[in-house]
């Protein structure tokens, strides 16, 4: 009997590709620099693909590979941070604006309140 498998998913995002030669003649940081803002350009599936990429290099070794690896890691929970702020700022704005209707409101039943007596 032999397994039935399921179709791979249709890749729904855009590999954004840069400029790699362009980081050999900066400083470490400047290149560092540079790398975290592709970084955190990149849609987070690209990182994902990265990690992959990182731990799957057979011209390193296998700890250089994990470093590798790591260091995309870091990249994606910086992104994901980045978006749950957002997130979390929108949250904020809108528990603000419930909070002034509220008032709002408790004003208008204190008048028609106070009108009625």
């Amino acid at each position: 009997m032999t397994p039935s498998f399921d179709p791979d998913p249709p890749r729904k995002w855009k590999r954004k590709l840069y400029d790699e030669p362009k980081l050999a003649g900066l400083p470490r940081r400047e290149r560092s620099e540079l790398e975290t803002d592709r970084d955190m350009d990149k849609e987070v599936e690209q990182l994902v693909c990265d990690v992959h990429e990182e731990t799957h290099d057979p011209g390193r070794q296998p700890l250089e590979n994990i470093a590798g690896a790591q260091k995309r890691m870091t990249s994606m929970l910086a992104r994901v941070a980045l978006s749950n702020q957002r997130v979390a700022d929108r949250m904020l704005c809108l528990t603000w604006a419930i909070g002034v209707m509220t008032f709002v409101m408790l004003i208008f039943v204190v008048l028609t309140w106070w009108k009625t007596k």
